[in-house]
């Protein structure tokens, strides 16, 4: 499904005082936190000063699990296998997303996330 009432958020931000406006952009920060922490940059690629933004569909689950996962844009195998790497780690069964909702009820929703992979001048 890709039209919702609410859509799935990231995990951790379900607790916060606010409207599901502050817990999107909440859960929206977090995101961005674990992929900081989680995203390594291929030796292969950073070598060959591949650059580039994947794009990953994955869908979650009325559940909050992720099922799925499969590359829109390739910008290289190994930025591209990283990214898939880095979107599986988000199926912890410790935290699971809180899933999207259509008339109050949870549905599965088709997920799209740009991952940009880009060296720093002094690395290339």
């Amino acid at each position: 499904m890709k039209i919702v009432d609410q859509m799935p958020r990231f995990q951790g931000c379900e607790d916060i005082d606010g409207d599901d406006d502050a817990k999107k952009s909440c859960a929206d920060q977090k995101m961005l936190e674990f992929i900081y922490n989680h995203l390594s940059y291929p030796k292969k690629e950073r070598k060959a000063g591949k650059e580039g933004t994947a794009v990953i569909s994955f869908v979650i689950e009325k559940d909050g699990s992720i099922s799925e996962i499969i590359a829109l844009r390739d910008p290289s195998p190994g930025l591209t296998q990283e990214a898939i790497r880095l979107v599986q780690l988000f199926n912890n069964p410790d935290k699971r997303w809180t899933p999207g909702k259509l008339n109050g009820k949870p549905v599965r929703v088709e997920f799209h996330l740009p991952i940009r992979f880009k060296l720093s001048s002094e690395k290339k």
